[in-house]
């Protein structure tokens, strides 16, 4: 075994051990030193004092049971065998025992703490947040909503503090991490439209007003409790491996001096760190995604596309959730790409960030709205838009791009072009004219299609027949007609423009053709004109 090799080999044996050692001795001194700075901050005589007790009655009945605390110490009669003995659950207006307050605080100020060593999640958030310029406040805010959501015990007290008012959380967060003069800040935060969910940190667990306990994005925190994640990799498992390009500018000749007006203010605004939005638009299949990578890959930059990962996608009947989880990946590769000079974000399809109906209308919903005008004007990294329908957006919120381009189908000589990269980028060979054939006859195909049918049809015969039938399956899949991308009308694959007008002179030449083309079993049709009594017949 090489020295490389026993390296690596030891580098995932120290990441299997690590996350098998790791426990939750961290995250239970958070969330018990939580508990204890709120119940020492909240008044007994208070309501919410009340509410804290029943909520302690409800949930850790068995956790005092079986560590022999005795909460609460004077228990109501029942009123049914249905109220199982608990007192302070049925009513606000339950004065709350002193021996009881004092109970919960010795109780949870005894188990608050925090010797143990950092877990990776603690340790990780930081490292983020120091990317996203978070404050202590936000960062501790973040670590405590990690530690209740890793507790279903903790979790539930958490829920029920909050219930039927979601603008506690802020404020119980701001008292449980000690940074209660912090609570304007985190309250903005924590918003439907503040930092954390501007970011994609944090979502609401179930519907919004019936569980506002905000939680750590699920993706987010399986990355962050990695504990093997460095700096070095942070970026990439944050925002994803950069895409690669299928084809190079060099496949977009009709679109040159575009592509370079593109190219040069993608480099220029890079220099100067100014913000630059690129639009590029049209129909379905015309190649706008393969141009964009293209265009990133001529200026040698890594091009990462946001917001289009499963997580982010997962089908929901809120398009708004779906919306702000994809406006939330984009403004989270922003902050975490800032100032990098050699990369660039790619928002495909971002009309589905306006839910609801078309903009132009004034009926999408208002806060997908709000966060996409904020996305475009806050943009710092590079960022080309593709969408297929312009339509959609009024002229207002257009005018927010520096620079856009309509892109239609390929004319034939470019899907040539296209045909001749994909087909050698395969080992397949085909003739001039069967290109051509292809070129001439789907006309509608995207050129990720084409690489697709190529890439299929090597393996089963890698010839002109099996690429059709890879492209005619695709179109039924996708359309539901095997020839909805080809052209209604196209030149079939024998057609000879040399007999298009035949030269009188060779009359035995052209009947030895017509011949041949009948033994092939070719079909012809021959059209004479002349005068009366030529001899036409």
């Amino acid at each position: 075994m090489s020295a490389v090799q026993a390296k690596k080999l030891t580098s995932q044996k120290s990441a299997a051990l690590a996350i098998l050692e790791e426990n939750d001795d961290y995250l239970e001194g958070v969330r018990n030193l939580g508990l204890y700075n709120l119940i020492n901050a909240v008044d007994p005589k208070n309501r919410f004092a009340s509410k804290i007790c029943s909520q302690m009655e409800i949930d850790f009945e068995h956790i005092f049971n079986a560590l022999e605390v005795k909460f609460p110490v004077k228990r109501r009669e029942a009123k049914s065998k249905e109220d199982k003995e608990k007192s302070y659950y049925f009513s606000d207006s339950v004065e709350v025992d002193p021996k009881d307050w004092e109970t919960l605080k010795e109780y949870f100020k005894v188990n608050s703490s925090l010797d143990a060593e950092l877990d990776s999640f603690t340790k990780n958030i930081k490292k983020l947040g120091n990317r996203l310029n978070l404050s202590e406040a936000e960062m501790q805010a973040l670590v405590m909503v990690h530690a209740f959501e890793e507790s279903e015990t903790y979790l539930n007290v958490f829920q029920g503090l909050v219930e039927g008012n979601q603008a506690k959380a802020p404020a119980i967060l701001a008292v449980m991490t000690g940074f209660e003069h912090d609570v304007d800040e985190l309250t903005k935060s924590f918003g439907p439209v503040g930092k954390f969910a501007e970011f994609g940190l944090i979502e609401y667990e179930g519907e919004f007003e019936q569980k506002p306990v905000p939680v750590i994005r699920k993706y987010l925190a399986d990355v962050l409790g990695d504990g093997t994640l460095d700096e070095d990799n942070l970026v990439e498992e944050l925002v994803g491996k950069p895409v690669d390009a299928s084809l190079d500018i060099s496949n977009f000749s009709h679109f040159s001096e575009e592509v370079k007006d593109i190219s040069d203010q993608i480099k220029g605004t890079i220099e100067r760190e100014e913000r630059c939005n690129i639009l590029i638009h049209g129909p379905t299949g015309s190649g706008k995604t393969e141009l964009a990578q293209a265009i990133a890959h001529s200026l040698g930059l890594k091009m990462y596309a946001v917001g289009e990962d499963n997580e982010t996608n997962t089908e929901s009947p809120d398009d708004y959730k779906t919306s702000q989880k994809r406006l939330g990946a984009f403004n989270h590769a922003q902050t975490v790409l800032k100032g990098s000079k050699d990369v660039v974000l790619k928002m495909d399809e971002f009309e589905d960030l306006v839910p609801n109906a078309s903009d132009t209308t004034k009926k999408a919903d208002p806060q997908s709205k709000i966060l996409l005008n904020n996305s475009l004007t806050t943009a710092t990294v590079p960022t080309i838009w593709i969408c297929n329908d312009v339509e959609k957006f009024h002229p207002s919120f257009l005018n927010r791009f520096d620079h856009s381009l309509a892109v239609g189908y390929q004319p034939m000589h470019v899907r040539c072009n296209i045909w001749e990269h994909h087909l050698k980028e395969n080992g397949i060979e085909l003739g001039e004219n069967e290109i051509t054939f292809l070129a001439r006859r789907y006309d509608k195909v995207a050129p990720r299609t084409i690489g697709q049918a190529c890439h299929g049809a090597r393996d089963i015969g890698g010839d002109l027949d099996a690429i059709q039938r890879k492209l005619q399956n695709n179109s039924k899949l996708m359309y539901g007609d095997r020839y909805a991308t080809q052209a209604e009308f196209y030149l079939p694959l024998n057609y000879d423009i040399e007999h298009v007008s035949s030269d009188q002179a060779d009359l035995p030449g052209l009947v030895k053709e017509l011949a041949k083309a009948t033994a092939e079993g070719r079909s012809y049709s021959l059209f004479l004109k002349g005068k009366n009594g030529a001899g036409k017949t």
